[in-house]
């Protein structure tokens, strides 16, 4: 498949020494398939249609979006207009527009979430390990931000005696210590980074971005699910509600039955039925950028966090992506040690 990008650099040729412009069935007979040599006639190979008419849509969102000029309008045919690529020297901040297309920001606005989820499928992981307080197996949620850092919940990794981390074909991942907030109350801050000794290149690393009310965003995470080994599960939801530190009115109830919501920091709702294995899981919005991370599910009013029912509702508290760069710079530092299969973390930080 090609890419935005590729679709770019092709036109971003033009104008040039010997043409102007290039059509888009230039573009499209450079991808392997498009030619259908199986069904020809007297000889002729035919073309694959639907396929040019796909990126005829993508060409069509990227005139929208000012990467590509229409110069000459298409014939009887539909897939041959041409076009010039618009040079990142005409955009606002052109060094970090070549980064958004390089990271798939306008594949994922075309493409959609189901591609967004293809893309990053390696890129979240199940914590797996034995719960401190009950002793029972316990699943969490984490996901890759580059530079061999993964983020989830604090409580992801302080509620287990030990646990792994664990790539698709289910082998651990070589881990080396855990970042928490320095100074801080895990109840409030919960968010933690565990850090692994290298990781594959096939595992695309998130960037992350703030998020905004009404924005539609996708959940990737590791509900348990009885009898099965963990399945990575994707929904999609709405951004809801976003609540500034000690403000809590509007989320009624719940905000009145869950102590940890009058903490200092910002978290925002979303309308996702995000279930305990979800704590971790990065909240995705539509350019495929994580605007934060799922830490708590809210408890119905008939029983409170302690004792009460799931939100039959359906929703997930949220922490925005902000507090993952502030851990980033005020780490708190705990080495892991690899004892029977499992890594447990040391008492003594690292300053």
């Amino acid at each position: 498949m090609k890419t935005v990008k590729d679709i770019y650099d092709f036109f971003h040729q033009f104008p040039g020494k010997d043409k102007d412009s290039a059509s888009l069935m230039e573009f499209l007979e450079t991808i392997p398939g498009f030619y259908e040599t199986d069904n020809c006639e007297k000889g002729k190979p035919s073309i694959d249609m639907s396929l040019g008419k796909e990126y005829l849509k993508i060409c069509e969102h990227m005139e929208d979006d000012n990467l590509l000029i229409r110069v000459k309008e298409a014939s009887v045919f539909k897939i041959d207009p041409h076009y010039i690529a618009v040079d990142s020297v005409n955009s606002s901040n052109p060094k970090e527009f070549i980064q958004e297309l390089v990271y798939g920001l306008y594949d994922f606005k075309y493409r959609g979430f189901s591609y967004i989820r293809s893309c990053f499928v390696n890129s979240v992981l199940p914590i797996v390990g034995k719960n401190r307080s009950t002793e029972n197996e316990d699943i969490g949620t984490c996901y890759y931000i580059g530079n061999n850092m993964f983020v989830t919940a604090a409580h992801c990794v302080k509620g287990l005696e030990c646990f792994n981390v664990l790539y698709p074909n289910n082998r651990p991942v070589e881990l080396e210590s855990v970042w928490y907030a320095k100074g801080e109350d895990l109840n409030d801050y919960d968010l933690a980074i565990i850090k692994s000794k290298n990781v594959p290149s096939n595992i695309k690393a998130f960037k992350l971005k703030d998020p905004f009310i009404l924005n539609d965003v996708l959940t990737m995470g590791y509900p348990p699910i009885p009898g099965l080994n963990p399945v990575l599960i994707s929904e999609t939801a709405t951004v809801a509600s976003y609540v500034h530190g000690r403000q809590k009115a509007s989320i009624g109830q719940i905000a009145a039955e869950v102590g940890s919501y009058m903490s200092k920091l910002d978290f925002f709702v979303i309308t996702a039925r995000v279930k305990g294995g979800n704590s971790g899981c990065p909240v995705i919005n539509n350019e495929g950028y994580v605007v934060g991370t799922v830490f708590q599910i809210p408890f119905d009013s008939q029983g409170g966090s302690d004792g009460g029912r799931y939100d039959i509702m359906g929703y997930g508290i949220c922490l925005p992506s902000k507090y993952v760069n502030d851990l980033i710079e005020n780490r708190d530092i705990h080495q892991l040690a690899l004892k029977d299969g499992y890594y447990t973390e040391l008492a003594v930080s690292i300053r």
